[in-house]
């Protein structure tokens, strides 16, 4: 088993498991098909950077 922490979405689409927290507390769990069809926080979160590396206002290292 490996944990990986990450701000950088893309990075973690092919995880077996996603863990979201807010504020320390689990608020959704599943693989990213299945948190991207629940329109929830992850979704969000996963929009807001595609579209922010779409208009360049994110850099990849």
């Amino acid at each position: 088993m490996c944990i990986f922490v990450t701000h950088r979405l893309s990075n973690i689409g092919s995880s077996d498991q996603i863990i979201v927290l807010d504020k320390g507390e689990v608020i959704e769990q599943g693989v990213h098909k299945d948190l991207i069809k629940k329109d929830g926080k992850y979704k969000k979160l996963f929009d807001t950077q595609v579209s922010l590396y779409k208009k360049g206002g994110i850099e990849e290292c």
